[in-house]
């Protein structure tokens, strides 16, 4: 647990100076397809493995449904990263890597508004509509020892 603790630790901190990178070289105002390359450009060039537009299969009744679910950005297939690009980030954003988390069974995830007035972490539990960061961690689930 401490090695992931300290994995986490190093990505999370590298993709925080990757993204302040993107923002402090361009800037608001862009589509979101611009900020996702630039970010992936950064974390390549640090070595580490991404991938975009990564999809989670769903299934409904049995049947899997395509496309049901895109991650923008997968950071070292451990961390979904959802790229925005709009004025406020609004809960529905939030809502909409949670769901990415939960589907994928993944610990820790990011929203990255790159439009929000104000680019720094905000706290999750109350969302400030003019931040562009938020860290989302799901609690780990521990199975109960056999009896």
């Amino acid at each position: 647990m401490v090695d992931d603790l300290d994995k986490y630790k190093a990505l999370t901190y590298d993709l925080l100076n990757c993204a302040f990178e993107v923002h402090r070289h361009v800037g608001k105002g862009l589509r979101e397809t611009y900020y996702e390359h630039a970010l992936l450009y950064e974390l390549r060039s640090k070595g580490y493995h991404v991938e975009n537009q990564v999809i989670i299969p769903a299934l409904y009744k049995g049947v899997q449904i395509e496309d049901a679910y895109k991650i923008d950005i997968l950071l070292e297939n451990s961390i979904p990263i959802e790229i925005k690009a709009v004025a406020k980030t609004l809960p529905e954003n939030i809502r909409q890597l949670q769901t990415y988390m939960s589907v994928g069974a993944y610990e820790l995830g990011y929203v990255m508004n790159f439009g929000a007035k104000d680019f720094s972490v905000g706290k999750t539990l109350d969302i400030d509509p003019h931040k562009g960061i938020y860290r989302l961690i799901r609690p780990r689930r521990h199975r109960l020892p056999d009896l």
